[in-house]
């Protein structure tokens, strides 16, 4: 377990504003410094087999992390919203898995907490959020013979999408990315 604070000075990010170019307005999107920022959280990681475990049972383990985000702030010019971008309040990741020579099988699940994506300073309370997200993946991989591996993976099982919205308080649907549920099988030779 680990905790962290963290003080930087600034970032760099990138802002649409109205800027008159040539006597027209223009929104124009470019790079701007932040003002300093503050991070505080928590890290909590735990990894291993199952040794203890009698025989065939003792070739399972699991890995489990989180990430609190207490506070994530950072001062953006002409805003009063401090809202750190791309930082989650809540994050974890937990796995089981199987392990031997000839077969290694993996089941991981992860979640992450809504977020902001990026900042608008002329419209602070319309920045655009991506809403809270998890994925299932597994993994079964078989050698039968030393020069051979059989595999079979599946991505976002559960077949989840990325959501956003415009407003810290999902005033308006923004997009959705459609992540499709992926099925891989595979052959390695080794020689």
């Amino acid at each position: 377990m680990a905790t962290y604070l963290k003080k930087p000075d600034g970032y760099i990010y990138d802002d649409t504003s109205l800027e008159t170019i040539d006597g027209k307005q223009y929104r124009v999107t470019r790079p701007y410094n932040t003002g300093p920022g503050r991070f505080l959280g928590y890290e909590f990681n735990a990894q291993g087999f199952f040794e203890f475990l009698p025989g065939f049972w003792s070739n399972f383990g699991g890995q489990v992390n989180a990430t609190y985000n207490q506070t994530a702030e950072i001062v953006y010019p002409g805003s009063d919203d401090t809202n750190a971008i791309g930082n989650s309040k809540y994050t974890y990741n937990v796995a089981l898995y199987y392990d031997t020579p000839k077969l290694s099988a993996r089941l991981a699940y992860n979640y992450r907490d809504r977020y902001r994506a990026w900042a608008d300073s002329q419209f602070p309370e319309y920045s655009p959020y991506v809403e809270e997200t998890s994925r299932l993946d597994a993994a079964v991989n078989w050698t039968p013979i030393k020069q051979l591996t059989l595999s079979v993976e599946g991505t976002n099982l559960l077949e989840n999408n990325t959501v956003m919205t415009w407003g810290k308080d999902n005033l308006l649907p923004q997009g959705m990315r459609v992540q499709a549920r992926t099925i891989q099988v595979s052959a390695r030779f080794r020689y």
